[in-house]
């Protein structure tokens, strides 16, 4: 029985068994699921196994696009298993393409050149709500800008905020 939160659940993909490459010279392997490559964001994305033993991320194996490379060249006859762990549109990053306009908050709006492209962000030039700039962000409005009586701009020594 567990008694607590609920397991969070990713895509998780077993990579392509590469065991039939290891011959004790070679280090560098392409990683594949399906045989199609796959791209870890991070050399922790991956769980290895080779002839049983879990590998110690950046110590046992690196990453890079979509090669692993061994510090020490697997020898024939090992086991290989590994889990790709997550992927980036599992952390709700949107996919390309799928942001429009309308998702965007009301302040942030574009138009559009005469190519289609966006070379215009609109700001207001008043501002009538009492704003904290957070700590550690920076701001900018294109000017002139007012603030009305009685309202506060609050900037943070850790911040900026520039009015061009």
């Amino acid at each position: 029985m567990y008694i607590g939160r609920g397991v969070a659940r990713g895509q998780n993909r077993e990579i392509d068994d590469i065991s039939s490459s290891f011959n004790g010279t070679l280090v560098d392997f392409n990683l594949r699921v399906s045989g199609i490559a796959v791209y870890p964001a991070s050399t922790n994305q991956l769980f290895v196994s080779v002839g049983g033993v879990l590998q110690n991320p950046s110590t046992d194996y690196t990453v890079s696009g979509d090669q692993i490379t061994f510090t020490t060249a697997p020898t024939n006859g090992l086991t290989f298993f590994a889990i790709m762990q997550g992927d980036a549109v599992d952390i709700n990053t949107p996919a390309d393409g799928t942001v429009t306009e309308a998702k965007l908050a009301s302040n942030f709006t574009g138009a559009t050149g005469g190519a289609g492209n966006h070379v215009f962000f609109l700001n207001e030039q008043n501002v009538d709500t009492d704003f904290t700039i957070p700590t550690n962000r920076n701001a900018m409005s294109a000017g002139p800008i007012t603030i009305d009586t009685g309202i506060t701009v609050t900037i943070p020594s850790s911040s900026s905020w520039v009015v061009i």
